[in-house]
């Protein structure tokens, strides 16, 4: 089976790539307009209420800088998981592995 492309597939995929840049940067804070107290703190939230982090049904985990900084670097996803309590990885090494 001969695969065929028509005049309107490309037409489309022109139009589509086009498209990525037909709308405006995101605005841009300039250098002395920032935060004056360094990197704002990131808050993250799966509920629609503040609670505990004890006290939800899910496992959460968080890394801060400075694990970043001194720890070794993360190859793959299981290094990452790994970290987080429930989550059992197994055949680390090898990159089919099984979570």
């Amino acid at each position: 089976m001969a695969h065929r492309i028509t005049t309107s597939c490309p037409a489309a995929l022109l139009a589509l790539g086009a498209g990525a840049f037909a709308f405006p940067a995101g605005a841009q804070t300039e250098s002395g307009q920032g935060e004056s107290s360094g990197t704002p703190s990131i808050v993250v939230t799966a509920t629609r209420s503040e609670r505990n982090s004890f006290d939800l049904p899910v496992s959460i985990d968080r890394i801060d800088a400075d694990a970043i900084r001194e720890g070794k670097p993360l190859i793959n996803l299981s290094e990452t998981l790994s970290r987080v309590p429930g989550v059992v990885v197994q055949n680390r090494q090898n990159y089919s592995q099984d979570l």
